[in-house]
């Protein structure tokens, strides 16, 4: 497991916006009525994902393999949401990524960083 140097920065980084995201949930209470009242806090987690889904892009191909199990097309996408649907973002389908999706990423990619 012998990553270059900007794969294992594009990884870094995609950590990193997943803990500012879960910040920024905290900073709204960390809950769905929270998060439904704080669009700056709604629309910071938003760039937050289109920044984790530009950042996976640009992951080489060994990385991706080498980080298996990763849904990586899925997270590409997430660049894509606010073209989905005539820019109306699905709100919904943030807070399962915000709340689910993210917190299991961010593990599995500290916990592969750790082991190479």
């Amino acid at each position: 497991m012998n990553l270059g140097l900007r794969d294992r920065d594009v990884l870094e980084k995609i950590v990193q916006l997943c803990g500012e995201a879960d910040e920024m949930l905290a900073l709204c209470g960390g809950t769905k009525e929270g998060w439904e009242k704080d669009k700056t806090c709604r629309n910071a987690i938003v760039m937050c994902t289109i920044w984790i889904g530009a950042l996976a892009e640009r992951l080489s191909e060994k990385a991706r393999l080498e980080t298996d199990g990763i849904a990586w097309d899925a997270i590409c996408r997430m660049q894509n949401m606010p073209e989905d649907d005539e820019f109306n973002i699905d709100y919904e389908k943030i807070w399962t990524i915000v709340t689910e999706d993210l917190p299991r990423l961010q593990g599995a990619l500290e916990g592969y960083l750790e082991r190479i």
